[in-house]
């Protein structure tokens, strides 16, 4: 009887064990779930396949992407690399994953002010590895 009551008192020691390390675990694959998904949420325009096309008119530059319906454009910046050419502007478009699924791929860029009165001519769209495309106006 002694010995039944004593493995009893062991299963249930293992079982808890056992049920706090199920638990550990799964925080652990959370975590590095959430970490990656993290990663991967913004990132630079990646295909120059998917600029439609980039027309300046009236001081805006208008750029059209053909994006995954579940990434959608959420900004950009403008690169100071190309400074020394006056009519060149250097631009990085960022797009991120949206799961309200809205696909935003038009967004519109003030360019009336380029700081030194030149008309802009050419846009070098970039990502993190170089020129993506180059488009002349």
């Amino acid at each position: 009887m002694q010995e039944i009551a004593n493995d009893t008192r062991i299963r249930k020691s293992q079982t808890r064990k056992i049920r706090v390390l199920k638990v550990l675990i799964l925080l652990c694959w959370l975590v590095c779930i959430l970490g990656v998904s993290k990663g991967l949420e913004y990132q630079d325009l990646s295909s120059p396949e998917q600029i439609v096309s980039i027309k300046a008119s009236e001081g805006k530059l208008e750029i059209v992407t053909d994006l995954p319906f579940y990434r959608s454009l959420s900004g950009d910046y403008m690169s100071g690399n190309a400074a020394e050419v006056n009519d060149t502007m250097e631009l990085s478009l960022v797009t991120r994953i949206d799961l309200s699924m809205k696909n935003e791929e038009t967004i519109q860029i003030d360019i009336r002010d380029l700081g030194n009165g030149a008309e802009l001519k050419k846009v070098n769209i970039v990502d993190e590895k170089g020129i993506v495309k180059t488009v002349y106006l």
